[in-house]
C-alpha cells in the first residue's frame, strides 16, 4: 500500500498579534525619541544656554 504525499505546506502568518504589538511600541518609542529630540534644545536656551551649547546637547542627545 502507497502513501500519497499529499500534504499541505504549513501556512506561517506574517501579522501575528506579537508582530502588531511590537511595530504600535516601536512606534512609540521612536515617536517620543523624536519629540524628545526636536525640542530639547529650546528647553537648554530656556534655562539660559547658549545656541552652541544646545545644538552640543542635541548633538549629544541623538
Amino acid at each position: 500500500m502507497q502513501q500519497s504525499s499529499t500534504r499541505k505546506p504549513v501556512q506561517c502568518k506574517l501579522w501575528t498579534r506579537d508582530l502588531v504589538l511590537i511595530i504600535l511600541v516601536n512606534l512609540c518609542v521612536f515617536t517620543n525619541h523624536i519629540m524628545s529630540l526636536s525640542t530639547f534644545p529650546f528647553y537648554i536656551q530656556s534655562l539660559g544656554g547658549t545656541e552652541a551649547l544646545a545644538g552640543m546637547c542635541g548633538g549629544c542627545l541623538a
